[in-house]
C-alpha cells in the first residue's frame, strides 16, 4: 500500500492501478481495505470520481468490507469532484448495507 500511495501522491494513478492488478494476480499479496482506501483517496486528490467509484465497486466485488475510513474517503472523493450530494448518498447507502455507524471523521 505504501508504493501505491506514492504513485497516487505523484498523480500516477495508472501505475497504482497496475500494481493493484499485480497484487490481485499474486497469491502472497492480496489487496485489503487499506489498499483500496489508498486508491480511492488518490482518485479524490485529482477529482477522478468515476475512477474512484470503479475502485469502490472492485473493492466490494473482492469481498473487502468498507469502513468508516472508506466512507470519509468517499465523501472527499465526491466533494472534490464537485458532487457533494453523492457524499451523503454514498455514506447513507454503504452505512446501511454494511452496518457501519457513522463517526465524526465521516461528518
Amino acid at each position: 500500500s505504501t508504493i501505491i500511495k506514492g504513485y497516487c501522491l505523484e498523480n500516477r494513478l495508472d501505475k497504482a492501478m497496475e500494481l493493484l492488478h499485480d497484487m490481485k494476480q499474486s497469491s502472497r499479496y492480496r489487496p485489503d481495505e487499506i489498499t483500496y482506501n489508498t486508491l480511492i483517496d488518490g482518485c479524490a486528490r485529482y477529482g477522478h470520481y468515476d475512477r474512484g467509484m470503479a475502485v469502490l465497486a472492485e473493492m466490494q466485488e473482492m469481498g473487502v468490507r468498507p469502513s468508516n475510513f472508506t466512507l470519509s474517503v468517499l465523501a472527499k472523493l465526491a466533494t472534490r469532484s464537485r458532487r457533494p450530494e453523492r457524499a451523503f448518498e454514498l455514506c447513507e447507502d454503504l452505512s446501511k448495507r454494511y452496518g457501519i455507524r457513522l463517526n465524526v471523521q465521516v461528518y
